[in-house]
């Protein structure tokens, strides 16, 4: 009974660290350009400003009609409001 007690504890050890792994890794991979944690490139979902501006990407979800002036930036689209 000890073994299968110690099985079972270890199982859910192993697991929980794949889940906490896994959970991590799209955050990371989502903004592993440090010019994002600099704040010297424009923001992807209007994060932070970047040169006085509020800027997303096309496919951000934040986009609104507010976002007007377009800007590239290491030849990327960015749509920016003040």
């Amino acid at each position: 009974m000890a073994e299968a007690l110690k099985a079972l504890l270890l199982a859910l050890a192993v697991l929980s660290v794949c889940l906490a792994a896994a959970s991590a890794a799209p955050a990371a991979a989502a903004h592993s350009n440090p010019c994002h944690t600099k704040h010297v490139c424009p923001s992807d979902h209007a994060t932070y400003r970047w040169k006085g501006l509020l800027c997303v990407k096309p496919t951000s979800p934040k986009r609104t009609a507010a976002f007007k002036k377009r800007v590239v930036y290491a030849g990327k689209p960015y749509f920016c409001k003040k």
